[in-house]
């Protein structure tokens, strides 16, 4: 256990220094420039799976709309950690049970081409 630590917190300050290099570039490393976060909070601890719910059907109608949305996991965990953030920066109270930033892609995606359809039996035409 005491080995898991040791590399934990390696990895932290690696990535903490990473984070300032972007930072100092102009990078934004946590939300990546997105347009628009939606931020799910609530005071009620059974809102978990709700938010969850929540946040999965609004990135699927995202995508319907030819929109781009990423879960930012690291956000959640700040501002669940830092009432001092959560509260003063982005003005939220209570938990945060997800993030997600949502925009248009700044890549073009190639999508798997349309195949011919599979010859099939239906059981009629199995007797």
């Amino acid at each position: 256990m005491e080995m898991f630590k040791i590399i934990y917190i390696e990895n932290a300050i690696a990535y903490s220094q990473q984070m300032k290099i972007a930072k100092e570039s102009g990078f934004d490393a946590i939300f990546y420039n997105a347009p628009a976060v939606m931020i799910i909070h609530s005071n009620n601890p059974a809102d978990d799976m709700n938010a969850t719910i929540a946040l999965t059907y609004g990135m699927l109608s995202a995508q319907s709309l030819g929109l781009g949305s990423c879960w930012i996991g690291l956000a959640q965990g700040v501002f669940n950690s830092s009432k001092e953030i959560k509260e003063k920066m982005v003005g939220v109270k209570g938990t945060v049970w997800g993030v997600i930033t949502l925009g248009y892609f700044s890549h073009k995606f190639y999508y798997v081409p349309p195949r011919p359809p599979i010859p099939t039996m239906g059981l009629e035409e199995l007797e």
